[in-house]
């Protein structure tokens, strides 16, 4: 939503969030019907994000906002990135002993 529509429709809050929050937080703000509109601030390192959403909608916005720390939360502490599960499997790939020793077997024809 752009901000010219976001600010005629009363008064804006605003939130900040870091860049890998954003993506998570919309399917949030689409479920609970909160209207919103992203802005880069790019004075700070790492950027942050600012949200701004209509504060009419206060209600639905705590509960979209409670949702997401939830999730992000959990998120984090329930396992481990794909990153991290294949630099372990390289790992033990790396330290396997392989056997290279081939056994062959032979047989005749069955009579």
């Amino acid at each position: 939503m752009s901000f010219k529509q976001l600010r005629k429709g009363g008064e804006l809050s605003e939130v900040d969030i870091t860049n890998e929050n954003i993506k998570a937080f919309d399917p949030i703000a689409r479920k609970y019907g909160i209207r919103y509109h992203l802005e880069k601030d790019a004075a700070t390192t790492p950027p942050l994000w600012k949200v701004y959403f209509r504060a009419k909608d206060t209600e639905s916005m705590h509960a979209a906002f409670k949702e997401f720390t939830t999730q992000q939360l959990n998120h984090d502490a329930d396992k481990p990135s794909v990153r991290e599960m294949m630099r372990n499997l390289a790992e033990k790939v790396a330290n396997a002993v392989r056997d290279l020793t081939r056994v062959i077997t032979r047989r005749g024809p069955d009579l």
